[in-house]
């Protein structure tokens, strides 16, 4: 198949989302499957097209300002400019585009070639759990969920990457069934793994050894749950003493009292005095994530809302214990009933601080052993090669369909 990928974000220029991230082993794994893709995405600098590894990636316009409809506007313009030249030449036969900020707007215009929509998170998501500061936010977040119903009710075929999206996209979205597909997120394990041997994270930050090691994934935002996390902090102090909470992830400026998210947990920090047991690192290559994962005692999930959660299975897969509010994935993995995973309700800092304390007062020897079944969980259900089996299925689904 001839495949376009359009990915606002994409490695490594822009790697600081999970869309990003799930696009670029897209990518990957259809080329490594024999297909031509061709990734079009935004520029941080200039315009350019070039050769990755056999994918061809076509970065257009230019990085906006956060929130700036006339700049994501320029991007989805010149981006749809790309593909229609590459399908006039013939390069592209079926389009993928995230739901998210309605990349597929001008495609879903474009009836001639099939279009895949992949469900991740929604604006409506973000203005339901006030990932915004500003009226302006608020009111570019409603013009986006509006393109992005418009968008997904024109697709071909509905990738849905939970059955918690699946719901939403069937209920609350009002898409039909029987043209929507449930394909879990998949990560590659040899990738996320256990360390062999000791990484230097600990020693780059400075942390002892005897210092428990918190780890949050994410942007510093509402919806990420950085500010219940936030709340835990003296309690797991009270008992923990030396513990240190790393959150991993670019800050918004998305604060409930306006501006910089980061600012605002640092202020948080300050007035409950554990400012030395916060660290803030921004975003970081795929390979140091991985060490990071490795070098934490517990990963932290406090979302209040994810379609997925993909943090969740990838700590899980580096041998580590989890901690992660209701949503998303986690119901499912709570099913499971892993020793080594607690699932605690949306916005209960209490629960997670109990949660968290649990794990770090383990012995090792104990914790190891649950760390072994939360990896064997991860190689089983989450299989690499049957998710994009899967996804190549509903991308061939979707060319009969138009083709018919």
């Amino acid at each position: 198949m001839k495949i376009a990928l359009i990915s606002r974000d994409y490695p490594p220029e822009s790697a600081w989302n999970g869309i990003a991230v799930f696009y670029s082993m897209m990518a990957n794994s259809l080329v490594k499957r024999g297909h031509e893709v061709h990734v079009i995405c935004r520029a941080e600098k200039e315009p350019r097209d070039y050769r990755d590894d056999g994918v061809e990636i076509h970065r257009v316009s230019k990085k906006p300002r956060q929130y700036s409809v006339a700049g994501r506007a320029s991007y989805m313009f010149h981006a749809w400019l790309k593909l229609r030249r590459l399908i006039e030449r013939g390069n592209v036969e079926i389009v993928c585009v995230p739901y998210t900020d309605a990349e597929g707007f001008f495609c879903s215009l474009f009836e001639r070639i099939p279009l895949v929509v992949t469900v991740h998170s929604a604006s409506e998501k973000a203005i339901k759990t006030r990932s915004y500061s500003f009226e302006t936010q608020h009111f570019f977040l409603r013009i986006m969920s509006f393109f992005e119903v418009f968008t997904i009710k024109r697709a071909t075929r509905v990738i849905a990457n939970s059955h918690a999206t699946y719901r939403m996209v069937v209920e609350d979205i009002k898409i039909r069934p029987d043209r929507v597909d449930l394909v879990e997120h998949a990560i590659d394990t040899s990738e996320f793994r256990p360390a062999e041997t000791n990484n230097t994270i600990r020693e780059e930050l400075g942390i002892a050894n005897d210092a428990p090691l918190v780890l949050a994934v994410g942007r510093l935002e509402s919806r990420k749950g950085t500010h219940i996390l936030c709340e835990c902090i003296p309690h797991v102090l009270k008992q923990k003493a030396k513990t240190k909470f790393v959150f991993l992830g670019g800050d918004t400026e998305t604060a409930p009292d306006g501006g910089s998210f980061k600012r605002f947990l640092t202020n948080k920090a300050k007035l409950g005095n554990f400012t030395g047991n916060l660290m803030f690192i921004d975003s970081v290559s795929r390979e140091k994530l991985i060490q990071f994962y490795q070098a934490c005692d517990v990963l932290v999930s406090a979302s209040l809302y994810e379609s997925f959660g993909l943090t969740v299975i990838e700590a899980m897969a580096c041998g580590k214990p989890v901690v992660a509010t209701l949503t998303g994935i986690v119901p499912e993995l709570e099913s499971y009933g892993l020793k080594g995973f607690r699932g605690v309700p949306v916005g209960n800092s209490e629960r997670l601080s109990d949660a968290i304390l649990y794990f770090l007062s383990m012995p090792g020897k104990d914790v190891n052993a649950l760390s072994i079944k939360n990896r064997e969980l991860i190689e089983k259900e989450f299989s690499f090669a049957s998710w994009i089996d899967k996804t190549i299925q509903v991308f061939e689904k979707a060319i009969q369909k138009k083709t018919s």
